[in-house]
């Protein structure tokens, strides 16, 4: 494991989730319509390390529900499990 991502509810000092490397999140508050209220921090041992992130933007996640619309449904169900 390279990295973690810390996941923290407004301003709580703990996290609440920690996601590994290729993970993703986000998919919630966009296909439930929910307001985010969570911020992030990487965590590394090596502190000089560079990270990439990925992010995707509303549009583009619409035209990709688009092309692929069983996807979005698909979706929706690894988002309730989680």
């Amino acid at each position: 494991m390279e990295a973690t991502v810390e996941v923290y509810y407004k301003h709580n000092s703990h996290p609440f989730l920690l996601y590994d490397d290729i993970a993703y999140f986000g998919e919630i508050s966009y296909l439930f319509k929910t307001r985010n209220f969570y911020r992030f921090k990487i965590q590394d041992a090596d502190q000089n390390k560079k990270f990439k992130i990925y992010s995707i933007t509303n549009s583009r996640l619409d035209d990709i529900f688009v092309a692929f619309p069983d996807f979005k449904d698909i979706l929706k169900i690894r988002a309730l499990r989680r």
